[in-house]
């Protein structure tokens, strides 16, 4: 299971070991939909990101939209967590990150190999993502995908609407027989 930069690492291990992957579940990840025309659009505003976090640290982006405490359907608990965890990213982690793994994680070529299950879960308040669900979901062997849309949540959406959230999660756990019983 993987959210945003999560679920292209998902979906990549998916594809490089199928044999450890029972069912893929990906939540709201451009980077894991994106073409490869996004990953050369995306490359130099990754590489201008990671240049000025590692000239200016971490501080401007708590004026970006990236920053937890702006979210405005975030629980406050939720919130509070995740903005500690965001103000103590270091640097040099941010900026790796930004130079190589959001962009370099995207194995969009490789989709249609796809041999595990996999249910993609859509927050359509997620503006960048869920226009492109759809077009994700398509490259796939479709045998072996089914989406769940949360329509009252973004981009978080396994935070955002968590009991429908974990409904669909352990729904499909049961129909793929990674869970059994009640």
């Amino acid at each position: 299971c993987g959210h945003s930069l999560g679920g292209a690492l998902a979906v990549r291990l998916a594809l490089d070991s199928p044999e450890w992957v029972a069912g893929l579940v990906v939540i709201n990840s451009s980077s894991a939909a994106g073409t490869p025309e996004w990953r050369e659009a995306a490359r130099p505003r990754m590489a201008e990101m990671a240049a000025r976090v590692r000239a200016e640290g971490t501080g401007f982006m708590k004026e970006t939209r990236l920053y937890p405490a702006h979210s405005k359907r975030l629980d406050p608990r939720s919130k509070q967590l995740l903005t500690g965890d965001f103000d103590r990213l270091q640097p040099a982690g941010v900026a790796g990150t930004a130079d190589s793994l959001v962009i370099d994680a995207n194995a969009w070529e490789r989709h249609p190999a796809l041999a595990v299950p996999m249910l993609l879960v859509v927050g359509e308040r997620d503006a960048d993502f869920a226009p492109n669900a759809a077009a994700f979901l398509d490259r796939f062997p479709q045998e072996l995908v089914q989406q769940v849309n949360l329509p009252a949540a973004g981009h978080a959406a396994n935070i955002e609407q968590p009991a429908e959230f974990e409904a669909a999660v352990t729904g499909f756990a049961h129909e793929i027989g990674y869970l059994r019983g009640a």
